[in-house]
């Protein structure tokens, strides 16, 4: 009978380490999901950054053409004065 009672204790041991075991990689992964979350959010953060800097780069292009365009024009008019 004391052995019986023995094998059950120490059954109810391991089964609280298993249990405490268990309730760490629950918390661990929680953790990784926030952190998972975190960096998806900061991916979305650099992809609307660089959308942004890209549209930007776009508009300073054709901003760029229009001016050289104005350029070419206004050299075509002095051209045409004679000094």
């Amino acid at each position: 009978m004391y052995q019986t009672s023995t094998n059950f204790n120490n059954i109810i041991e391991s089964s609280k380490d298993i249990v405490e075991v268990i309730n760490e990689i629950s918390m661990t992964s929680v953790e990784q999901e926030e952190y998972f979350n975190q960096m998806i959010e900061t991916l979305k953060t650099m992809e609307k950054v660089v959308s942004g800097s890209s549209s930007d780069a776009e508009k300073h292009s054709q901003s760029s053409e229009k001016l050289a365009e104005q350029a070419s024009a206004l050299q075509k008019i002095i051209n045409n004065f004679k000094f």
